[in-house]
């Protein structure tokens, strides 16, 4: 302040800031929306998992006789895990798809929303399989 007050005493300087400063002042408001922005979609992400993983178990409670008379005819754990499985994976690759396809005139970051879309289902699907597998088949087929 004093090398700009040498070089012409009559200029009035009343607030010096850095660049960085002014910076951070100016994009403060971008990244509380961004921030915002953030935990709304963190938000919606755990509600679509509750989502999926509550239609999962539903579909394999529903589906327990079938899938203990599958177990008690031979299938291993692992096949019938893989049919829970494929079961709530298709329908999540079905709406990433159509997501994806909705939206090719936005940006890439769509594309990586998709994945960690698809990656949450697949995760909230899989509890419900593994359950499935826990099935004990008399039990199932003695209920009924």
């Amino acid at each position: 302040m004093q090398a700009i007050h040498d070089l012409d005493p009559a200029l009035a300087i009343t607030r010096m800031r850095s660049m960085d400063e002014i910076l951070r002042v100016s994009v403060a408001p971008k990244r509380a929306s961004m921030l915002l922005f953030s935990v709304f979609a963190g938000m919606a992400l755990v509600m679509a998992a509750i989502g999926v993983f509550g239609v999962m178990s539903y579909t394999v409670n529903l589906r327990a006789r079938e899938m203990g008379i599958r177990m008690a005819l031979g299938a291993r754990a692992r096949e019938v895990r893989r049919l829970v499985l494929r079961q709530g994976l298709l329908q999540a690759g079905i709406g990433v798809g159509i997501g994806v396809l909705g939206s090719l005139w936005l940006t890439r970051v769509m594309t990586c929303v998709s994945a960690v879309l698809l990656a949450t289902a697949a995760i909230a699907c899989y509890v419900p399989a593994r359950r499935a597998t826990r099935v004990d088949p008399l039990v199932v087929l003695r209920t009924e």
